[in-house]
Parts: structure tokens; sequence; C-alpha cells
């Protein structure tokens, strides 16, 4: 199983006072059928009297995954330690109660499955995923895991931003606020999409200098944006609406300072981390500016490229992926 940290890397959008929106060739791609597992539902409705009876029901309701959510994601033997599953269900009964009430699956399944649907109709060589998974798992651990069989979704991590169990020292030392405001059900589709992507495409940016890094950023999120076009760019991104005014209107300002600081050929990990990491804001450029400013520079420098391409290639993603960064970045001829 390919598990995938809630850190969000979120993703593309043209800024509609920035650009207009492509036209969308995976408008009419073929609907995915995915089968819906309720692994939460049927976790929690054990006997836990008879826990280690209802440990083997569950691998047969579910024998794909009930052995990756016990050994990946809980990090016990369910053969072994029925005790601290015990621990686990009574602990986090609260937080299951909570997301039945929330019902995070009905507001997003079908922005999710039209979103892999795009995924297969742009990579058709990808195996696609054939399960949507919900699970409820440890508040430290993961919010989307990509098995053998399907994406899952840790709805532990879709509470909504206010959900007081992600204000605990401990839980806030691990995703302070800037990171668990995005705890929202909205979330789910983008954060799908883009362990999708990452799982199909390694990255090509480590050890490598910034601007390759900006623009291999930049790939992915003209990649999720092409699946997930009607998704709005506050979700998109992960960023509120000040800083996204701020970003449209200091495109330039940024820009130059990356240029004249000479910050683009540079392979220091301190400078690829100032412009990459996400973080409330960015130390160079002030409180209303993300950490993660090279996302959004990267993503200008990709739109620009696929504007100048011929018709056959605007809507070839995976020829996108297969550029070279510094082959993009000279004939974008980026000007903000």
């Amino acid at each position: 199983m390919r598990l995938s940290l809630f850190y969000i890397l979120l993703l593309p959008v043209l800024f509609t006072a920035c650009a207009t929106k492509p036209t969308d060739p995976a408008k009419n791609a073929v609907k995915l059928s995915l089968k819906i597992e309720r692994f939460d539902s049927s976790f929690f409705n054990m006997d836990t009297t008879q826990i280690a009876k209802e440990i083997h029901k569950l691998y047969q309701i579910h024998p794909s995954f009930s052995d990756d959510f016990f050994r990946l994601i809980l990090m016990t033997n369910p053969l072994k330690d029925t005790g601290s599953i015990k621990a686990f269900y009574r602990a986090y009964l609260p937080i299951y109660k909570e997301a039945k009430k929330i019902n995070a699956p009905a507001k997003v399944e079908q922005d999710l499955v039209s979103g892999l649907s795009r995924f297969h109709f742009y990579f058709p060589n990808y195996t696609m995923p054939s399960h949507i998974i919900y699970f409820i798992g440890p508040l430290e651990g993961y919010g989307n895991v990509i098995t053998k069989e399907g994406v899952g979704v840790g709805l532990q991590m879709y509470l909504g931003a206010n959900a007081p169990w992600y204000f605990s020292e401990q839980i806030q030392t691990i995703y302070p606020t800037y990171i668990s405001r995005k705890f929202e059900p909205a979330y789910i589709p983008v954060v799908a999409i883009q362990n999708i992507v990452d799982d199909f495409a390694s990255s090509k940016a480590i050890g490598k200098n910034v601007l390759t890094n900006m623009i291999e950023a930049g790939k992915r999120q003209y990649i999720i944006q092409s699946c997930l076009p009607e998704t709005p760019d506050s979700l998109l991104w992960g960023y509120n609406n000040k800083q996204l005014e701020a970003l449209r209107a200091d495109e330039n300002q940024i820009w130059s300072f990356i240029v004249n600081q000479k910050l683009m050929y540079s392979v220091a990990q301190r400078d690829v981390q100032d412009i990459m990491h996400e973080a409330s804001h960015n130390d160079y450029f002030g409180e209303d500016i993300p950490g993660d400013v090279g996302r959004y520079i990267g993503y200008k420098i990709v739109a620009a490229w696929v504007n100048k391409q011929p018709d056959k290639n605007k809507s070839n993603l995976q020829f996108l992926l297969n550029t070279p960064a510094e082959q993009i970045f000279e004939a974008a001829k980026y000007t903000p």
C-alpha cells in the first residue's frame, strides 16, 4: 500500500482574473465504475466483546483492505494485539460518530469519481483503482492511501476545520492551524487526485534546483486542475482568499525577486525550502504570501508553455510530464 501523509501540496488552478479556463477535452470521459467500501462502518459496528471473531469477519468482508488497515495504518498485529485494537475502537468511536453525522462521502463522491475518470482519460496506461474505501484511522496518520484495490479515504481528517480533535497540543504540533483548516470534506477529491498523480509520476525534482522544483510542482498542479476543472481556486490551492489575491497582485515582484536574487538555479536545500515549503506565510514576501509560493510561479510557467503548444499537445498531459523542466522554461517565455 502506498501511503500519503495528509500534508497537502494543493493543486493547480487558473485564477479567473489571470487567464481563461482552457477547453475541457475530458468533459466526456467515460465514468469509472468504482465499488464503494465502508470499512469505517464495518469496523465500528464490531462487537468488541468478541473482538477476535469480529476481526475475522472484517477480513471476510474487506479481504484486501483489512490487512493494510491493521498492519500499515494501525501498525499492529490483528491476531496477537486485540487489546490495542479495542483501545483504538474506544478512543475513536466518537470520531466515527461525528464523521457519520457529517457524511463527507455523500458530499464529494461525484467529484471524486469524476476526477478519477478524467485522470484515466489523460493517462489510460495507469492502472486505476477499482474501489473507494472509507475508513477511520489515527489522527496522526494518513488522510489518503492507495492500496492494491483502491483509494482509501481517512474520514478522521475531514471533520471540518473547527473540529475539537484538531486543536490538541499533539495534533497541532503535527498539523498546525494553517494545515488543519483544510480538514474539510471538500478537500477529499483534491487530496485523492494528488495522491494518484504522485503515485503515477515520481518526482523529478529531488536534489534539483529551485526552477526545476517549481516547474515540476507546476506540472502536477496543471494535471490536477485538468482532472478537477470545476473545483474552486481556494480548494485547489489550499490558500485563503487574501493569499490568492496577494499572489495575483504581487506575481511580478515575486518573480523579479527570484531572478534578481539568483535563486532560480540554486540547489541549496535552504533556498528550495524557502520557495517550495508549505507554511503559513513566506519569509521573503511577507504575511500575505504562502510559504510554497514556488507552486504558483511554477504553475504559471507551465500554463504559459501549454498555451504555446500546438493543439494536439495542449491536452497531452503525458507529453507535459515528459518534457524536461528547463525545456519548458525556455519555451514558455514566461512574463508575469
